[in-house]
C-alpha cells in the first residue's frame, strides 16, 4: 500500500494529466503538493519502486503514468480471489507459497 503522500502524489498526476493532456513538471507538483524538491523526488522515486509511474531523475519534467488508481493489498486481494475461487494456497517444505489448489470435498 502506498503512503498517504505517495497517494496524493500520484493522485496529482493522475487528475492533472487528465485534466490538462499533459504531465505537471516538478515545480508544479511542488506547488500542488506543498512538498520541497527533495521530498517530492523521494516521493516519485517510490513511485517508480513500486510500478505507478516511469521516471528518472535524469529528466525530472519527464514522468509517464503507469497505473492511475492505487492497487490494493496484493496478498488480501489474492486471498480474497482464491477464496471465491474455492482455491487454497499452501506452503512448500520451505515455507513459500506454493501455487493455489482447488478445494475439494
Amino acid at each position: 500500500m502506498l503512503a498517504d503522500a505517495e497517494r496524493k502524489v500520484l493522485r496529482i498526476i493522475a487528475n492533472y494529466s487528465a485534466g490538462r493532456k499533459r504531465m505537471p513538471t516538478l515545480i508544479e507538483l511542488g506547488r500542488k503538493t506543498g512538498k520541497s524538491q527533495k521530498k517530492l523526488l523521494e516521493t516519485l522515486s517510490e513511485l517508480v519502486k513500486e510500478g505507478y509511474i516511469s521516471w528518472t531523475p535524469a529528466d525530472p519534467d519527464r514522468i509517464t503514468l503507469l497505473q492511475a488508481r492505487e492497487r490494493e493489498d496484493r496478498e488480501n486481494f489474492t486471498r480474497d480471489i482464491n477464496n471465491s475461487l474455492g482455491l487454497r494456497t499452501v506452503k512448500d517444505l520451505h515455507g513459500f507459497n506454493t501455487d493455489a489448489f482447488r478445494l475439494y470435498g
